[in-house]
């Protein structure tokens, strides 16, 4: 298989499970983060930062890598699926 159809397979292959890993936890986080009540002045912020965290992920894992592979591999390269 090519390197532009095995990183496009794989990044597509990906999306589903990360994507719905990512969402579960921020519906799940929501309430947490938007909280104003007494006490959540510790877990808003946490609550907050694995939610940016997961959402990052979400698009480096997707998009970004999938570009980095192709951008640092060579030419002749060929993966074995």
């Amino acid at each position: 298989m090519s390197l532009d159809q095995a990183t496009r397979e794989s990044a597509l292959g990906r999306l589903r499970p990360i994507l719905i890993t990512a969402l579960v936890a921020c519906v799940g986080l929501l309430p947490a983060a938007f909280s104003h009540a007494i006490g959540s002045d510790s877990q808003r912020p946490f609550a907050q930062v694995v939610v940016g965290g997961l959402l990052s992920r979400l698009v480096l894992s997707i998009f970004l890598l999938p570009v980095l592979y192709r951008w640092a591999s060579r030419s002749g390269d060929r993966l074995e699926v």
